[in-house]
């Protein structure tokens, strides 16, 4: 063992959902030079996400050094409240566990944090947090992006180093695109977030007298749900005349954000542990999330008619298929016809407390459900001797369901979270988790038992999370290599406390041994 070199600080650049496979294309061909030496130079790999859960709890395990079960935040800050059948946002208080700031913060580390995702202001914190000035997902679990820093005075240092979010803090899927003017104006103000978001980053880490310090380019996770189809032309949704007017958005992004860490980077020593880290990826937004509802509720009651459009999907169909610019010359119409023309994709059906089991959002890439379970549900119509039957026989119906458009396998796997997941927060968990098939759009699914079901409308996102995260980590002592297995989201977090001389005792992660500064190139882990 070569003798080991004390890491002075911990640098966290963060991508939120760019897809590591497009990253790395682009990176191999020179277009991103200052990512593509981050891996050149660093130690590299993939990240395991929790598994079911990709989406919805990446950065809540990233940051808090634990699984789903061990803390309540599956879909963000949602969780799925048993007595009301319906899903509750999460306070600080209610989280279930500490950020890795807040660890650190107690054992005397000064941390300095920049829109790390769903970070809520802890005023006891040892150091500065900027939450909510441009991000992708409201930090206080609402619609609304409120804005907030610790302490309360460096708002206003914000705001005259970069002014305000050019969003207007809108959330991206409650901006409009539908025209090729509205797409446009929606990449602009991302693309200008970026260069904002850099400057912020740069001014704070010159300030100096930090530990720990993360910041996450959060634009990425918008632009991809809702301009991933303009330079895919096998999207369903695909336009030769959006993507002639616009290029290649996704594209672009990636190169902004490249010339911001590449800035960056230039003020960095090499006592600095370095993680350059993409938290999941982004794929076509193709989904059976709502359909599965109005499944289960043919398995338990019989077959429906969902097979006959209702007349807001048929109105929608229409819609969908007038031109882009006719829609945008006849978008005021819209009014009148009372929210016909606007997608819901989560339309879930019936009441759920008459029911033995739903479905509940986990996220888009796989469906959940609930189990109306006795003793654990208000008015629970399960018994726990019919629970483990129950579930095996609706494994077996879903694992039966087709796309009905093209007669491809629709579930890919059906997973029971309490075979994964344990801890204080499990029994808020689905019962069953349900991956789609994704190969191609999911507007109809059949089987015998539920027959033929069908969404004519496709959802307002064109994209979505692909599941597995990538890093790549530079300093001191660290040997440039690939590792040959994939390293643990969880892991980072005591990975972090040990490179800082702090405890995490008490978290069930493992520090990543390659990112010790004293491990040789002869290490196993290493390719």
């Amino acid at each position: 063992m070569s003798e080991s070199i004390p890491t002075a600080r911990v640098l966290v650049l963060g991508i939120d959902s760019a897809e590591p496979t497009v990253l790395h294309d682009m990176a191999a061909n020179g277009l991103l030079p200052n990512i593509a030496a981050l891996i050149a130079q660093g130690v590299s790999g993939t990240v395991q996400n929790p598994i079911g859960f990709e989406s919805g709890c990446v950065w809540q395990s990233f940051h808090t050094g634990k699984l789903p079960g061990q803390h309540a935040m599956y879909d963000g800050l949602r969780y799925f409240n048993p007595q009301t059948y319906d899903f509750s946002f999460l306070s600080q208080e209610e989280m279930g566990t500490d950020h890795i700031w807040q660890v650190l913060s107690r054992q005397g580390k000064r941390c300095a944090v920049i829109d790390a995702p769903y970070a809520q202001v802890d005023p006891s914190m040892n150091g500065v947090l900027i939450t909510d000035y441009a991000v992708h997902d409201a930090a206080y679990g609402s619609n609304v992006i409120k804005f907030s820093t610790h302490p309360p005075e460096i708002a206003q240092e914000v705001l005259d180093l970069v002014g305000p979010d050019p969003t207007d803090s809108v959330q991206a899927d409650n901006r409009l695109t539908e025209t090729v003017h509205d797409h446009i104006a929606f990449r602009d103000m991302y693309f200008a977030r970026v260069e904002k978001k850099g400057r912020l980053i740069s001014h704070f880490l010159d300030k100096g007298g930090w530990d720990y310090f993360e910041a996450v380019f959060t634009e990425p996770h918008s632009i991809g749900h809702k301009l991933w189809h303009v330079a895919n032309p096998d999207h369903d949704q695909y336009s030769p005349q959006l993507h002639e007017a616009m290029g290649d958005p996704i594209r672009d992004l990636n190169l902004l954000i490249d010339q911001a860490i590449g800035d960056v980077l230039s003020r960095i020593d090499d006592r600095t542990l370095v993680l350059f880290y993409i938290s999941h990826g982004m794929e076509p937004h193709y989904t059976g999330v709502g359909l599965l509802d109005h499944a289960l509720t043919n398995l338990e009651k019989g077959v429906q008619s969902h097979g006959q459009r209702s007349l807001k999907e048929k109105v929608r169909s229409v819609w969908r298929a007038i031109p882009t610019e006719t829609r945008g010359k006849l978008r005021p119409l819209k009014k009148y016809f009372n929210g016909m023309l606007s997608p819901r994709v989560e339309d879930f059906a019936g009441n759920r407390r008459h029911r033995r089991f739903f479905e509940v959002f986990a996220n888009y890439r796989t469906g959940g459900i609930r189990i109306k379970l006795q003793g654990r549900e208000a008015d629970g119509l399960v018994s726990p001797e019919e629970y483990d039957p129950l579930l095996d026989q609706l494994t077996q119906d879903l694992l039966q369901m087709v796309n009905a458009d093209t007669g491809e396998k629709l579930v890919v796997e059906v997973l029971r979270p309490r075979d994964v997941y344990d801890g204080d927060h499990a029994d808020l968990l689905p019962d069953l988790l349900v991956t789609w098939n994704r190969t191609k759009p999911i507007n109809a699914i059949y089987s015998e038992k539920v027959g033929t079901i069908r969404r004519a409308f496709p959802a307002p996102r064109t994209g979505d999370h692909s599941p597995y995260g990538f890093f790549a980590a530079t300093g001191r002592g660290l040997q440039p290599q690939r590792l040959n297995r994939t390293v643990n989201a969880i892991d980072f977090f005591p990975t972090f406390c040990e490179a800082l001389q702090a405890s995490a005792d008490g978290w069930p992660g493992m520090p990543i041994a390659s990112l010790r500064p004293s491990v040789k190139a002869t290490d196993p882990e290493l390719v």
